[in-house]
């Protein structure tokens, strides 16, 4: 998380640099995001190959790591498919919003973007949720596997409707900051 914070913030003097000094507009984003994305990969690396805690979970790639490759991709792949489609989804909303006007296609990409945010915070919880609950059963644990499903699963409820009523409740302010209209 420190290493997210650190590229975060050095993200916005990327910015400022490739789109105010080296006026290279949408070029000078796209480099931004590239140095920022490169520099939270090879600092979260150094930090998981030295680092006492981390070192016996940070491996790199053998002959082994692939031995079980096809019970992975049997699941990854129609796992990685859901979830395609279901952005595919949205963003097909977004296209199809656009028949009606320009300000409904740029309120529904609004609207669609600060739900990702809202529920990033839920999908944080549920790979958490698994982590543990995989742990718990791993030790044959099934009451504190159940245990953890409880907690996710109220933790998820009440930050979705926060979420969701925050949406509700600053749905003009939010709207003023895009738009005058």
């Amino acid at each position: 998380m420190i290493v997210m914070v650190i590229t975060t913030c050095l993200h916005f003097f990327w910015c400022y640099l490739f789109v105010i000094i080296y006026p290279l507009d949408i070029v000078g984003v796209s480099i931004a995001t590239f140095i920022t994305y490169t520099l939270n990969f090879i600092l979260a690396t150094l930090i998981c190959m030295y680092s006492k805690d981390l070192k016996s979970s940070f491996f790199w790639f053998t002959n082994d790591s692939f031995t079980e490759i096809k019970e992975y991709l049997a699941i990854g792949i129609p796992s990685a498919a859901i979830i395609c489609a279901e952005w595919s989804c949205y963003e097909i909303l977004i296209f199809l919003s656009g028949f009606l006007n320009v300000l409904a296609q740029s309120a529904m990409s609004i609207i669609v973007n600060l739900f990702y945010v809202f529920l990033a915070t839920v999908f944080g919880f549920a790979i958490s949720a698994q982590v543990c609950i995989g742990n718990a059963m791993g030790e044959g644990n099934s009451n504190k596997a159940k245990t953890f499903l409880t907690l996710h699963m109220i933790f998820g409820i009440i930050f979705c409707s926060i979420g969701f009523c925050l949406l509700y409740l600053l749905r003009y302010p939010l709207a003023r900051c895009f738009t005058n209209d």
